[in-house]
């Protein structure tokens, strides 16, 4: 009987220690992460308690810090999260952006309205806006724009 229970408490144990924590790969992953982050951007424990148990923030963190983005601007995303400016969508997205922007820098607005702003539906036509906007900067293509040829002409 005691040598059923215990393998029965094994098995399972062994079942739980090695399931990976989603999104990253592995427990391990998860742990180096959290240490890199913990190195890398300075929170007081309150604020790295309320994140620690999310696995999305910690790893959309975890890659801004990859990709070397400025601590001070995670930072400021972080506070805007922990007071509520930010959805946790939004802080996420707005990491995401970072790290797609190549340096720029993306702010949200709610007061602006939808006629004055770009549309753009996913990260990849982001990426090539962003492209085309700092070839059009740097001199070594200009930006070409289709006219609608249904319009008329004036």
């Amino acid at each position: 009987m005691k040598i059923k229970s215990l393998f029965i408490f094994i098995t399972f144990w062994f079942a739980f220690s090695c399931v990976t924590h989603l999104p990253f790969s592995s427990a391990k992953s998860k742990r180096e992460s959290i240490k890199n982050i913990k190195d890398y951007i300075h929170f007081n424990k309150n604020e790295f308690n309320s994140i620690k148990n999310n696995d999305s923030i910690l790893y959309e963190m975890s890659l801004s810090i990859e990709k070397e983005i400025d601590p001070k601007l995670i930072e400021r995303r972080l506070d805007s999260f922990l007071l509520n400016s930010y959805s946790k969508k939004e802080f996420l997205h707005m990491l995401k952006l970072d790290r797609v922007g190549n340096g720029w820098v993306f702010e949200l607005d709610r007061n602006a309205s939808e006629s004055k702003l770009l549309k753009i539906d996913s990260y990849d036509e982001l990426e090539m806006v962003l492209k085309k906007i700092d070839n059009g900067f740097s001199g070594e293509n200009i930006i070409k724009v289709k006219s609608d040829t249904l319009s008329p002409k004036d």
